[in-house]
């Protein structure tokens, strides 16, 4: 995928994202690659199969470990690796999952499931851009994103930035493009 279409995908689900927080009143959980589907033209949308409130029992469940915030796992014997999911989707929680779906699209591939774990007990892993995009970045957009991706994966989720602070990154990598060829086909503004 090019540049600028990862960017795009980016853009688009955290305007989907923000529209089911501020909007919608929504809560949308186990966000991942997989719930990202294109059409014809290959435009991004976010898949409705995310959408929920939370369970009665407080429970939200992910189908990838990569994609569970820290807040939403227990570990039963600390010794073992065995984790558990438990807790209640949040905006926070959300956000976090939006940051490991940008980390996938700026390094081209998931998280492997042994570092999955690590990552979601607190250990931060470096983000190292696709290699196959050949530069089609500048350092500014590279330095924006990779930023805004540790910032969404804080353990904490009062360290997160909130869905507003996203879309204003988004807006700013955009206006500082150079040009139209490296703006985000499909979100440019009309004035």
């Amino acid at each position: 995928m090019e540049w600028s279409m990862r960017l795009r995908v980016a853009c688009y689900i955290a305007e989907a994202l923000e529209y089911c927080i501020n909007e919608a009143r929504t809560l949308y959980f186990d966000l991942n690659p997989n719930k990202v589907l294109f059409d014809e033209a290959d435009n991004p949308y976010l898949s409705c199969f995310g959408l929920a409130k939370n369970h009665r029992k407080s429970r939200c469940y992910h189908t990838n470990i990569s994609y569970t915030p820290p807040e939403c796992v227990t570990r039963i014997n600390r010794s073992l690796p065995e984790i558990h999911v438990v807790g209640m989707v949040t905006t926070e929680s959300m956000i976090y999952n939006f940051g490991n779906l940008l980390r996938d699209l700026l390094s081209g591939k998931q998280i492997p499931g042994n570092e999955a774990v690590r990552l979601v007990l607190g250990k931060k892993f470096p983000i190292i851009l696709d290699s196959r995009l050949n530069g089609e970045y500048s350092i500014e957009e590279e330095t924006a994103l990779v930023k805004l991706t540790h910032q969404c994966l804080e353990h904490s989720p009062t360290d997160r930035p909130t869905i507003t602070d996203v879309i204003a990154t988004f807006a700013q990598v955009q206006s500082n493009a150079a040009g139209p060829s490296n703006a985000i086909p499909g979100t440019e503004q009309d004035t």
